[in-house]
């Protein structure tokens, strides 16, 4: 009896031991399984988490209709131009983000306007901030911002600008059709500030490569703008995830400094005699002009973009007062623009 009972005692021991050792070996065997779960789950978010830095770098070339259409001027000028511009940002949250702009520009073509043909340039330098905002469930997204506008290029220090504000407001609306349907509508008010109320633009050393800066040759002349006021929608589509097809439209609307009584329309001569001078009876310090835009993007990977179309600035009238056509016209630029993501990038190759 006595040894039947310790059989039995270390029998139960034994039992208790195993199953001791079985619990214990569960339980690290599941915290190893919960911490693989947590390395694999950050390693995830590491994977879809983007960087809070960006860095865009986009090269784009431009040429006007008139060199693609030989008849459309009576001398036929080629002219091109090419920007390289980097756009640095930084995402403090899903709300706020702060970005900023600057580049160059080339002149390929010797045209005979300007003594610096073919000239290397730099551009202004613009440094904003945003904040958005999107609805769940309706897809509506909703943005505000502020740029700074610095003058540094050679065209605003003509103009005599020291600096500009741009308050703008957007609001986008998406559908589920195809890959993509959105409808976008934008405004802005930019105020800018001068040191001289009129600009010395004409010298030769000045040339004009956007449609803003050779506004001046059709639309706004010598005088500088106090306000400009901005308003313009477009409609985008995405057929399949890498090709996005864009159409837009808008109005710009200039408020230029006041022409006041003596003022002579030739800013080169001297002003005539207190008998000959002007006498503005119903000045005109407003100008309007209307763009149209048509584009199409390629994505095939997030690291690079390519983007080719059309963009048409035009005052209101022609000069026999009719109306231009809108977005083929002879005021129209073509473009192909090239932009890669640094950003983007440099995640691609950590992943390695």
């Amino acid at each position: 009896m006595r040894s039947l009972f310790w059989i039995v005692l270390l029998s139960g021991l034994l039992a208790v031991a195993t199953a001791a050792a079985e619990d214990e070996a569960a339980g690290e065997q599941a915290k190893v399984e919960k911490s693989t779960e947590d390395g694999e789950a950050k390693a995830k978010g590491a994977e879809t988490e983007p960087p809070p830095w960006g860095l865009g770098i986009s090269v784009k070339t431009t040429t006007p209709s008139s060199t693609l259409i030989k008849d459309q001027n009576l001398t036929y000028t080629q002219r091109a131009f090419t920007s390289v511009d980097f756009s640095p940002s930084w995402s403090f949250n899903d709300h706020l983000d702060v970005e900023g702009s600057v580049g160059f520009s080339k002149e390929w073509f010797p045209h005979g306007n300007t003594i610096l043909d073919q000239d290397t340039y730099i551009n202004d330098v613009a440094l904003g901030i945003s904040s958005g905002w999107e609805v769940p469930d309706f897809g509506t997204k909703a943005s505000i911002g502020l740029e700074l506008g610095i003058p540094t290029s050679r065209f605003s220090r003509a103009e005599s600008l020291l600096f500009s504000v741009t308050p703008s407001v957007s609001l986008t609306q998406q559908f589920k059709i195809l890959s993509g349907l959105s409808f976008g509508l934008s405004g802005s008010v930019t105020r800018s500030e001068y040191e001289f109320t009129t600009g010395s633009t004409d010298g030769a050393e000045i040339s004009c490569s956007t449609a803003e800066q050779c506004e001046r040759l059709q639309n706004t002349g010598v005088r500088n703008a106090r306000y400009v006021l901005s308003a313009s929608g477009r409609i985008s589509l995405k057929p399949v995830k890498w090709l996005s097809l864009g159409v837009s439209g808008g109005v710009v609307r200039y408020h230029l400094y006041g022409l006041t009584d003596g003022e002579a329309t030739d800013w080169d001569e001297p002003l005539p005699a207190e008998e000959d001078m002007l006498t503005v009876v119903d000045p005109s310090d407003t100008r309007e002009y209307f763009t149209y835009g048509l584009s199409m993007g390629f994505n095939p990977i997030d690291v690079v973009s390519l983007g080719i179309g059309a963009s048409s600035t035009v005052p209101q009238f022609t000069p026999d007062q009719g109306r231009y056509t809108p977005f083929f016209n002879r005021q129209t630029n073509y473009y192909a623009t090239l932009r890669l993501d640094v950003a983007a990038f440099v995640s691609r190759i950590t992943e390695l």
